[in-house]
């Protein structure tokens, strides 16, 4: 029964310059050089050649230490490709595999998918185990463990694999994880039937188990894309020889016993299934020796029945309970037999993940000293202008200090310059939203072309219209935010021009900060320490991030997304004594307030402490510097409005360029196999 083993050819791939690929991959979506890691991506490249590049004749009938090399290549590749998994975007790797069983046609499939290559290479680990177990040099210890552990990869494939990408359908699959498991369990039956010590019975539940095994693998076989009928006849036979075997050893057992009534009906089933054997794929040579003795033992029995025991000759027997010896599921590692701390490439790569991680990181940090610290503080310089305007103490401050800053003309050109850039930044992005819908109307319209040329019914693809409409309903989203954002950069420009300007650059009440007055001195203070702090934070919140910290921590041992946050956390609080800082002046402005209020009810109306003249003044100051100061926030948080927008647009941008190149990708396949059938 050697020769009824069955192996699984190993898949065939077509040549894939990795080396060009991965350059581009990391010049493009990294930060990095590319040829820092020349020696990383010639390691793979060369492990994917070793891996792939082989003529699998060579190793059906060579020694096993041949088979062991090609097992060491493509665990080395396997490996290679974890460590690309982790650094780079699964679609970065583009191959095609053509199924290899027997007689299917060689049908190729061609994916971007790291999953999908890595996948292929276990199945063809799965394959060269099956190869290695049939191998004349092999022990049959070696053996049993080979088909085992070909099994669990086949298994493992079935379960991992997405149902877009199929390294072969499941059916399949799971058709040959069966069939390794009987090989594997027949080991047992082989050493079985050899032994002194091992009873009829005991041979009889392995073989029962091999026989359960054969049973699920046509199961999946019937219903299987891929498996022929050259297979199926070899798997049937096989199903009936072991069930003629089960039977066989099992009318022995019942001989021995004296049961000679059920050891006759055990015959007759051993005999009707060796008929069976001989409608498929079995040869006399492979039938006969069991047959024979089915035939002789059968005719002694019945002869012995006849003139000795009498028994009568039941028209069913129980069924046997299997005896299962095998392992049939192995950790990944295991069935690989891959040792314990594997080779990683790339290491000093920082995927584009992180980097994107950091960039979100970077504008939560910015979000967070905004909200809790910068705003707070403009805020209470805004209550104490308040608290200052309204009480009769204004006119012993200087207005350039209730401005907290000197208003130069400077200042205001710089401003006015500010306008033209968000307006740049407007058109920049309209622009870049118009590239953008120029790419989805030239896609849309070179499938509808193709749709025309080929008919319908050949051109198979999803129609674009129905897969580019959330792409439209971004880009439309983003046209209405630019829209809104000219209107209010409209209305911005619009308050500035009503300041008066001339007002807030003039410098003939400077002089009247230089109050005796302690309580001016010290609200004048506040406003210049404040003014201070803040420019201090924004400037420490520029230099000081997260990215160096994630980038340690991610060398040290590669890290999921979530475990960043921690670290993120841990980062912000670095500012923690700004927070306090904030408390403690959010209290000394309520004093400052309650002084200033208390100092004014004591000093009489503010209108006697100021001629009417200058009260006017005073008036038409503090109201252009309340507009400028809305200007100025208007202006800021228009430029970070801007900034969102242009991320967006980016990431709408990347998408649309993979959307793009994947259906060009799918257009030229199609249109060549289409060309390929007249």
């Amino acid at each position: 029964m050697a020769d009824s083993l069955l192996v699984v050819p190993l898949k065939r791939t077509l040549h894939l310059d990795l080396t060009s690929l991965l350059s581009t991959a990391i010049s493009t979506s990294s930060y990095q050089s590319a040829n820092s890691f020349q020696d990383d991506i010639q390691l793979i490249s060369h492990a994917r050649e070793q891996a792939t590049n082989i003529d699998q004749s060579q190793f059906i009938s060579s020694s096993s230490s041949d088979s062991e090399t090609l097992l060491t290549h493509l665990r080395t590749y396997y490996t290679y490709l974890e460590s690309l998994e982790s650094k780079f975007s699964d679609m970065i790797l583009k191959s095609m595999w053509f199924q290899t069983l027997p007689g299917n046609k060689s049908m190729g499939q061609q994916f971007s998918s790291i999953k999908w290559e890595k996948l292929n290479i276990l199945y063809n680990i799965a394959a060269t185990l099956s190869i290695m177990a049939t191998q004349c040099d092999i022990t049959p210890k070696f053996q049993c463990l080979y088909f085992q552990r070909s099994a669990s990869l086949f298994h493992y494939v079935a379960l991992e694999q997405d149902e877009a990408m199929q390294v072969a359908d499941k059916d399949t699959l799971l058709s040959l994880y069966y069939l390794m498991l009987a090989q594997a369990q027949e080991c047992f039956w082989k050493a079985a039937k050899t032994s002194k010590t091992t009873t009829n019975k005991i041979v009889a539940k392995l073989v029962a188990q091999v026989g359960q095994y054969l049973n699920e693998c046509s199961h999946y076989a019937s219903s299987s894309l891929l498996i022929r009928k050259d297979w199926m006849d070899r798997i049937y036979f096989k199903m009936e020889y072991f069930k003629a075997v089960m039977w066989y050893r099992q009318a022995l057992s019942f001989r021995d016993d004296k049961s000679i009534g059920k050891a006759i009906r055990a015959f007759k089933l051993a005999a009707k299934a060796m008929d069976s054997c001989n409608n498929y794929y079995g040869t006399v040579e492979m039938t006969t020796p069991l047959l024979t003795a089915i035939e002789r033992d059968c005719k002694e029995c019945e002869r012995d029945n006849d003139f000795i025991y009498v028994n009568v000759i039941p028209d069913e027997i129980p069924q046997i309970k299997p005896a299962k010896m095998i392992k049939e599921s192995m950790e990944l590692h295991v069935a690989m037999g891959l040792e314990a701390k594997q080779p990683q490439l790339f290491k000093d790569l920082i995927p584009v993940a992180i980097m994107d991680a950091c960039s979100a990181y970077d504008q939560r940090q910015e979000a967070y000293i905004n909200d809790k610290i910068l705003t707070p503080l403009l805020s209470l310089n805004r209550l104490l202008k308040e608290a200052v305007f309204n009480s009769n103490l204004s006119p012993q401050f200087a207005l350039s200090d209730l401005d907290t800053g000197t208003t130069t003309l400077e200042e205001l050109q710089n401003i006015s310059l500010s306008f033209q850039d968000l307006e740049a930044n407007n058109s920049n992005l309209r622009l870049q939203l118009d590239n953008i819908r120029a790419i989805l109307i030239e896609e849309q319209q070179t499938d509808d072309r193709l749709r025309m040329k080929h008919g319908s019914q050949n051109w198979t693809l999803p129609e674009s219209k129905n897969l580019n409409a959330s792409f439209y309903e971004t880009l439309q989203s983003l046209q209405s935010f630019l829209d809104s954002g000219a209107q209010i950069d409209k209305q911005t420009r619009d308050l500035f021009n009503t300041i008066d300007q001339t007002l807030l650059t003039s410098r003939s009440l400077s002089n009247a900060s230089q109050s005796s007055n302690p309580l001016v001195k010290e609200v004048t203070g506040i406003f210049q320490k404040r003014e201070k702090y803040i420019n201090h934070i924004r400037d420490e919140s520029n230099s000081y991030k997260v990215l160096p910290k994630i980038i340690s921590a991610y060398r040290k041992e590669p890290l999921l997304s979530a475990d960043f946050e921690s670290i993120f956390m841990e980062h912000l609080g670095h500012f923690r004594d700004s927070l306090f800082y904030v408390q403690e002046e959010q209290l000394n402005n309520s004093q400052i307030i309650e002084a200033i209020k208390s100092t004014s009810a004591n000093n009489g109306p503010t209108g006697e402490a100021q001629s009417a003249p200058k009260e006017s003044y005073i008036d038409r100051f503090q109201h252009s510097a309340r507009l400028l100061d809305e200007v100025k926030e208007n202006i800021r948080m228009g430029t970070k409005y801007y900034q969102d927008i242009a991320n967006s647009t980016h990431v709408l941008l990347l998408k649309t360029q993979e959307f793009e190149k994947q259906r060009r990708d799918q257009k030229r396949d199609l249109e060549q196999a289409l060309v390929s059938r007249i």
